[in-house]
């Protein structure tokens, strides 16, 4: 990796290593060890499979006529994964999060190293890849971290290249990124990257930037990667399904199944327990960088990244804490550059060194910002117990273990701080962080999927089907069975419709929750016998079968 001037920065490949190695562990290690969990997952597995055994690339969808949720390229990326593996299955529909959450690493150590310093961006990428919304994102199959990966890409390139001027190669790259995130999150991939980057082109009225952005050039290398799938998808579906799939576009896009209308302040909550532990950090990290004023412009850069995203998604109404994932890299190299700085000092020539006793400004704001960490991690600590040993005792060994991890690590960084190792503070925290990932995937995920038993009670429903009978199934996990029993369902949302497919004619099996069946069992039609019962994630599913006509 080069600077802007094509000059190879010293140590960079350890750099490059250590990222590599580090999000191998945490996105990699055993992947796909426990089931799909609904709705999203299945539903993503589910359409890759169904395009790769019709041999359709071009409409991913389940339905018939074709009801397209999101664009086609994390389909395609499952399908590419189940080359490796043999088939969808956990492993290939989780894979392009995995290796889109490593490669987002390294962009952001790219980010940190070119606003600040190579320290400032691999600090920024390993607190990216240890916040909470980040590890569930980079291990579950979503079009999250996929389309998080592109935008990310896209703002890189955008900022490198208004610093560095000259031929805008950097600009009609990017747009062809966000031409890559348009064909995985839809209108998002476009809108997002622009947002992260003009209000500070804006603020600082750098006209001469934003004419480099929207070069007529960049716009014509994006239609062509958005049309060079949208063309051919419109003259199969036809004019009617392709203006349908662009009237579902809005910012923040999921899968069927996200209806809800969150209030405005939806993310004042969600934002810092997906970025935990390090929110615990922000508020001094933020009033830090913001009072570097030989740093303004970049402080600048990453605020109203933060603020113009946070306020846009704030706005939207379908909300979920996923969505909101391309502004963690700004915050995490906010923190980051807390830690760098306080092992910086500034000498008269303007050279950066190293400083036992670091910057006093920076230094003070990182111990009370460590102060509020081992406050929080001690809080934790004492009310894990008593909430995992009520609702998940058998868990909470491995719960105790990792709130524990948690504190060690807020200790130890502050008494190394306390010493003058500011540096050596942070891999303090990040280590706890890693160990605390280790312990989860060793210990309580194992657990929590032993005790959802989805997989386990799916096999056992698929052996009592028959391949003649029609088979459906209600509820949220409708997509689960169907991806583990190898049997479609239709959709049956309603008790009115489920009553109406027990109306049907001939033999057919429902899978259907308990509580729901309680409250139509006076409308039943005769002949319907259960013939098997089992509990999944603490509801009890019934698969009835109702026998001849009625």
């Amino acid at each position: 990796m080069n600077d802007l001037h094509g000059k190879r920065r010293p140590g960079i490949r350890p750099g490059i290593a250590l990222l590599i190695g580090i999000g191998a562990v945490l996105f990699l290690w055993k992947l796909g060890s426990h089931d799909l969990r609904p709705p999203d997952e299945p539903r993503l597995a589910l359409v890759a499979r169904s395009m790769s055994v019709r041999g359709e690339h071009l409409v991913p969808a389940l339905e018939s006529p074709p009801r397209l949720a999101i664009p086609p390229l994390i389909f395609w990326a499952i399908n590419g994964g189940a080359k490796i593996t043999g088939g969808v299955d956990e492993w290939s529909a989780r894979l392009p999060s995995a290796l889109s959450a490593i490669a987002a690493l390294l962009l952001i150590m790219r980010l940190g190293t070119v606003l600040y310093n190579r320290r400032t961006g691999i600090l920024g990428a390993l607190i990216f890849a240890t916040s909470v919304q980040t590890l569930l994102s980079g291990r579950s199959a979503s079009i999250h971290m996929t389309l998080t990966l592109f935008i990310l890409g896209a703002i890189l390139l955008l900022h490198e290249g208004r610093i560095a001027q000259g031929t805008p190669w950097r600009e009609r790259l990017a747009w062809v990124l966000m031409g890559c995130a348009t064909l995985t999150g839809g209108l998002t991939g476009l809108l997002i990257p622009l947002l992260a980057v003009i209000p500070s082109l804006v603020l600082e009225r750098d006209l001469k930037g934003m004419r480099r952005i929207v070069l007529p050039s960049g716009w014509i290398l994006y239609g062509l990667v958005v049309l060079a799938w949208f063309v051919p998808y419109t003259l199969t579906v036809g004019l009617e399904g392709a203006t349908a799939l662009i009237d579902r576009q809005p910012i923040g896009l999921s899968l069927p199944g996200h209806d809800a209308t969150e209030p405005i302040g939806y993310y004042l909550l969600r934002f810092p327990l997906g970025f935990l532990p390090w929110s615990l950090l922000l508020p001094w990290a933020m009033v830090h960088v913001l009072g570097e004023p030989e740093r303004r412009r970049q402080a600048v850069f990453l605020c109203t990244w933060v603020a113009a995203l946070f306020l846009v998604f704030s706005l939207t109404p379908d909300k979920q804490g996923a969505h909101i994932i391309p502004l963690y890299p700004a915050v995490a190299l906010i923190v980051a550059r807390l830690f760098s700085s306080a092992s910086e000092r500034r000498a008269e020539n303007g050279t950066v060194h190293d400083d036992p006793d670091g910057d006093r400004v920076g230094s003070g704001r990182l111990r009370t910002a460590l102060f509020a960490w081992t406050c929080g991690a001690s809080l934790l600590a004492a009310a894990v117990p008593i909430v995992i040993g009520r609702e998940q005792p058998h868990i909470l060994p491995f719960a105790i273990g990792a709130v524990g991890l948690q504190l060690a690590g807020a200790v130890v960084a502050s008494s190394l701080h306390a010493r003058g190792r500011s540096g050596f503070a942070a891999g303090a925290i990040l280590a706890s962080c890693v160990l605390i990932v280790l312990l989860t995937i060793e210990g309580i995920v194992p657990n929590v999927n032993r005790q959802r038993n989805v997989r386990g009670f799916a096999r056992e429903v698929a052996g009592m089907l028959r391949p003649e009978i029609p088979f459906a199934a209600t509820g949220s996990k409708r997509d689960t069975w169907s991806f583990y029993t190898g049997r479609s369902s239709p959709v049956l949302d309603t008790p009115e419709s489920v009553l109406d497919y027990l109306r049907g004619s001939g033999i057919r099996d429902l899978l259907i929750e308990r509580p729901l069946l309680i409250s139509i069992r006076d409308a039943i039609p005769e002949g319907c016998v259960e013939i098997l019962r089992g509990d999944v994630a603490n509801t009890t599913y019934v698969l009835l079968r109702r026998e001849g006509s009625p």
